[in-house]
């Protein structure tokens, strides 16, 4: 049995999702006759695509985000337009790669949580 050796191989070598995936892509690879580049380059695509799924539930948990604090159940309107306006571009990220930090205040109920927990 192939397959199951292969999935030992990947999981001894921890590679999970190439486990998971690796039948169906032999059926569609077979089926559209792909050469041998293009399956690993498809094998290879899922790990890395479901590696950066797993690290980002990791670091989200880690994170102790407060649950339900979206910015699609976020109240804008009880911002200032001005703050509202800077929204989209907080949620583009820049920030981020600038190292950049964000100072959030003002009155208690006003927010200031469920903005920082969305903007994680």
């Amino acid at each position: 049995m192939p397959l199951d050796a292969i999935r030992t191989y990947c999981k001894t070598l921890r590679l999970p999702t190439m486990a998971d995936v690796v039948e169906d892509a032999l059926v569609t690879a077979q089926r559209e006759d792909w050469a041998l580049e293009m399956f690993l380059q498809h094998l290879l695509e899922q790990e890395m695509t479901g590696r950066r799924e797993r690290r980002i539930t990791r670091l989200m948990k880690a994170a102790h985000f407060p649950p339900g604090k979206t910015l699609e159940v976020f109240d804008q309107k009880r911002l200032p337009l001005r703050i509202r306006r800077q929204i989209p571009r907080l949620c583009e990220g820049e920030f981020i790669n600038r190292a950049e930090n964000i100072l959030i205040f003002g009155l208690p109920g006003t927010g200031k949580t469920h903005l920082a927990a969305a903007l994680g």
